[in-house]
């Protein structure tokens, strides 16, 4: 899996705009993301957003992977940021609680 990113501004600060493009988030695409935030917070970069746009699924290992990206942002004291997270997992969140966790624009 190749995440297709941008550098953008966003609220004055610069961010890594991450599109998720698999349908669903589960441990299938988890090594590609891990490494792919590694490598980036290795390079100095710490804010993140991640566009869930083409994701309309979400399994218990996606929400953990989720969780681990988050603390290895925090770690670095940046900042990971969920756009176009549709209702479906949006509900999956409020269920676990875990949008309480998360950043969303």
């Amino acid at each position: 899996m190749e995440l297709e990113h941008s550098f953008i501004k966003f609220s004055g600060e610069d961010f890594i705009s991450i599109n998720l493009n698999d349908e669903v988030l589960n441990l299938n695409n988890q090594v590609a993301i891990k490494d792919f935030f590694a490598d980036e917070i290795l390079k100095g970069n710490k804010n993140f957003i991640i566009n869930m746009q083409n994701v309309t699924s979400i399994t218990s290992s996606g929400l953990g992977i989720l969780i681990s990206i988050l603390n290895k942002v925090k770690q670095s004291n940046g900042q990971l940021k969920l756009d176009s997270v549709n209702n479906k997992i949006l509900e999956i969140f409020k269920i676990t609680k875990i949008n309480l966790i998360f950043d969303f624009i």
